[in-house]
């Protein structure tokens, strides 16, 4: 899929896909992965392969962790080849492009918060990069706000609901100058 997503935007075929690696509740063995040993230090192969997700995520073990590297390590395999790819002198197609890596759970708690998210890429459309926030109770909604008005500028009043009946904000922190 990498490759395919990579040259559907090299050929300008497309500027927009959806690319679900995983859903949460998937019951998908990942036997072709083998478990890794996780410390502070980084990560070792361990014998045996991953099991299924949807109980690798209810134990957040080391099977889990290998499952969510496997998962990053493709979504860092994408980006490289869109970083690869210029569009114009000194600018990538990675540049031009909004990567939105995230889950819809935090690990097996089945909730909807503190969700670990990346933006990757859109130099060029304004995003600031090389940073880690944390956006602590701040609707999922602010996020896709700030991103269809502030980056795709579609001037949007208003996105989605909160239960609070918090208007939408832009999360400027996001946001080059």
């Amino acid at each position: 899929m990498n490759d395919l997503i990579a040259v559907a935007f090299e050929c300008d075929v497309t500027r927009v896909v959806s690319y679900m690696l995983e859903d949460e509740r998937s019951e998908f063995t990942y036997d072709h992965v083998a478990v890794r040993a996780f410390t502070q230090e980084g990560s070792t192969p361990k014998s045996g392969t991953c099991p299924e997700y949807h109980l690798a995520q209810h134990q957040m073990g080391d099977v889990f962790a290998t499952i969510t590297w496997w998962n990053v390590g493709k979504v860092a395999e994408l980006c490289r080849k869109l970083d690869a790819i210029e569009e114009a002198p000194g600018v990538s197609v990675l540049d031009n492009t909004v990567v939105l890596f995230g889950a819809c759970m935090h690990g097996g708690n089945h909730l909807a918060e503190e969700l670990p998210l990346a933006l990757i890429g859109g130099a060029n459309l304004g995003l600031q990069n090389d940073q880690h926030l944390v956006l602590e109770r701040r609707p999922l909604r602010d996020l896709y706000f700030t991103l269809l008005n502030e980056v795709y500028g579609l001037d949007l009043p208003n996105f989605g609901r909160d239960l609070s009946g918090a208007p939408p904000a832009t999360i400027s922190e996001l946001l080059s100058g």
